[in-house]
């Protein structure tokens, strides 16, 4: 299982374990840069122990016991961010709730994309807009 998931492939993982691979924690303040792309994400801090690749998921988002889809990104966010701090972030699709201070659990359904760095704002967000119609698509079927 362990494999699996450090592989990125959480659907096996899945199979194996009975459910999905989930990392539960609580919401905090990021510094907007989401937001100001047009796609608010909820951070969560990561254990340093987390082993899953870094890249874009498809995901599904537990909120106060309500099921959301969404898609996950677990990375150093290259394209602004300097040095090798990893982050969890996830755009909560449709949704627009404060929810700083929550605990939510991020469902990993299936990995879009590895992590990579854009050169502009513009090729970041029409890739994020990508992600969303595939993770969509994943979350759909």
């Amino acid at each position: 299982i362990r494999a699996f998931i450090a592989s990125g492939d959480v659907q096996s993982a899945q199979e194996l374990l009975g459910h999905p691979f989930s990392i539960t924690g609580l919401v905090q303040k990021g510094d907007g840069r989401g937001k100001k792309l047009g796609f608010p994400t909820a951070n969560i801090d990561l254990s340093p122990n987390i082993i899953v690749p870094l890249g874009v998921y498809a995901a599904r988002v537990l909120i106060n016991k309500k099921m959301f889809n969404g898609m996950a990104n677990i990375g150093q966010r290259p394209s602004f961010a300097k040095g090798n701090r990893v982050v969890l972030e996830v755009h909560i699709l449709n949704f627009k709730k404060n929810i700083y201070g929550k605990s939510i659990e991020i469902e990993f359904v299936r990995k879009i994309r590895s992590e990579q760095k854009f050169s502009s704002r513009e090729e970041l967000i029409a890739q994020i807009k990508r992600d969303k119609c595939k993770a969509l698509s994943i979350l759909r079927a």
